[in-house]
């Protein structure tokens, strides 16, 4: 319990340096409400606990102290964070309530280096939240940081930050996992209202420019668009009940995907709605971006345009480690998001990861010198995480060609993110789909952009027996050593190296979440 009060008591003297700093930077004023919201959530996480301790004064059961001990150990890497920054602070001597202009000017550069420490807090801190134990998730505030009482001189603080981030994302997976626990016909219900009959001048685009499984932007109606597509297996036809089931759960994940704030810090794009198109036989998941966009890259896109040895050969300073790292973060992120909110990916490829380049920034805001905003598209049957699986992708690949073909090596590129569980028929059919089959998929696009070279690259390496891949792929991945670091190839090798045990989401921040984070803080 300490530990909590500990850091409440640090938080809000730091608050008091972000106050004294406001009246200099914007940034400090923004720092300030997202850092109050933060503060907010671990003094209602510590009166809880605390009153739980006191309603059981005399009687501590092992699942309070389990309770106490697992809030506590996961937060433990943000709360020693605050208290770190706070002794900075008080080092330098800015700790106060004022601080004078030629000061700020003598020492602004350590002044805006604490305020990115403080930053990346509250960035890391929305994630984090997502992975506490449900009883403590359900007391957290979720008050917009525009109704907080703050000093006249951050007045203009709620015109800079609407609502905290963390409260926002909280939201959007709150939501998501609402909806999954609907009961199917309530669901049927929110899948009807989504899926809607196209505007003309969209069918008219299809028309001309409308094959590929990701393309865009268009313009419709002066709103920018981007169209992800979901093709119909040959075998099943329209009208019939495999039909219907296959497409409840396309509209099923569209619609879960639909509950996303637009304003959620995530990488995941919210659905606008879906439609059939009976034409292809093929149903489009439609998309609005956030930003002006003029050019979508998938992750394989931008790894075949510009290679590592192609980097190194012409000494160009395209795509820095910290680009990369920062990258690997957020669709682990993305990832670890949608597992909190009750749901898997099942097709995490680096032809299902894209990047949005924007049309408003500088070029060396943009690919080839950033990865641009990242995204996880490309949904693959996706269910909510106790539902069934048909593995639709799997049997038809089994069904439908020969073994001959199989092993070409395009088909081979595709497989290598799926486990091997999922490739192969076992006594009882194919095993259900896992948060771990994720993580599996996770760790092998982790190895390709630690490696940053085509996947071609690494299956031309692999042996035809696809139970061997894990061992081989844990193999290559000592390559990494030298161009990530060895920290790095830890976390592809967890993620590869999983068997079929339950992980628990405190797991998958202390072995994925946490090092990425310190990898890329220390690579800025």
């Amino acid at each position: 319990m300490d530990v909590f009060t500990t850091a409440t008591t640090a938080g809000n003297m730091v608050l008091i340096y972000l106050e004294a700093c406001s009246s200099y930077s914007d940034e400090a004023r923004s720092l300030y409400c997202r850092f109050r919201w933060d503060l907010r959530v671990l003094e209602a996480i510590s009166l809880h606990l605390k009153e739980r301790e006191f309603q059981s004064y005399g009687n501590h059961s092992t699942a309070e102290d389990c309770l106490i001990n697992e809030t506590a150990g996961y937060l433990a890497c943000l709360i020693s964070k605050v208290s770190g920054s706070l002794a900075k602070i008080q080092a330098s001597g800015f700790w106060g309530r004022t601080i004078n202009q030629g000061l700020w000017v003598a020492r602004r550069g350590s002044l805006k280096e604490l305020e990115q420490e403080l930053h990346e807090w509250t960035n890391r801190f929305d994630i984090r939240l997502l992975g506490l134990p449900p009883e403590i998730r359900e007391i957290i505030p979720a008050t917009p940081v525009s109704s907080f009482p703050v000093s006249p001189t951050l007045s203009r603080a709620s015109t800079l930050v609407a609502e905290a981030p963390a409260a926002v994302l909280l939201n959007s997976n709150f939501k998501m996992q609402q909806f999954a626990k609907l009961a199917s016909h309530s669901k049927r219900q929110k899948v009807a209202q989504l899926e809607r009959e196209p505007p003309a001048a969209l069918l008219r685009e299809l028309e001309v420019n409308g094959d590929g499984a990701m393309f865009g932007p268009l313009f419709i109606e002066s709103q920018q668009y981007i169209l992800a597509t979901r093709p119909c297996p040959p075998a099943i036809d329209p009208g019939t009940d495999r039909f219907r089931g296959f497409k409840s759960d396309v509209g099923e994940f569209a619609a879960a995907l639909h509950m996303l704030d637009p304003n959620t810090d995530i990488c995941l794009l919210k659905v606008e709605y879906f439609f059939y198109e009976p034409q292809k036989h093929r149903f489009l998941f439609v998309h609005a971006p956030q930003h002006p966009i003029d050019e979508v890259l998938t992750l394989a896109d931008m790894i075949d345009r510009c290679p590592y040895s192609v980097i190194v050969a012409r000494n160009r300073a395209w795509l820095p480690l910290q680009q990369r790292l920062k990258l690997a973060q957020k669709l682990a992120d993305a990832v670890f998001f949608l597992h909190t909110a009750g749901f898997v990916h099942k097709n995490i490829t680096s032809s299902s990861i894209i990047t949005l380049q924007r049309s408003d920034v500088l070029p060396s805001a943009r690919f080839p010198y950033t990865t641009g905003d990242p995204y996880i598209m490309g949904f693959d049957m996706i269910r909510s995480n106790d539902g069934i699986t048909f593995s639709e992708g799997t049997c038809s690949w089994e069904n439908a060609i020969t073994r001959q073909q199989r092993d070409t090596i395009a088909l081979r590129n595709m497989e290598v993110f799926r486990h091997p569980d999922r490739l192969q028929w076992h006594k009882d059919g194919i095993k259900k789909y896992t948060k771990n089959h994720d993580i599996y998929s996770l760790g092998v696009i982790l190895l390709q952009i630690g490696l940053w070279e085509p996947i071609s690259t690494v299956t031309r390496r692999l042996e035809r027996d696809r139970v061997t891949w894990p061992n081989r792929l844990c193999h290559i991945s000592r390559d990494l050593g030298l161009s990530v670091g060895a920290k790095y190839q830890r976390v592809v090798t967890w993620c590869l190296g999983l068997d079929d045990s339950p992980i628990k989401d405190s797991d998958f921040m202390q072995e994925v979440l946490d090092p990425l984070e310190n990898m890329t803080t220390a690579a800025t």
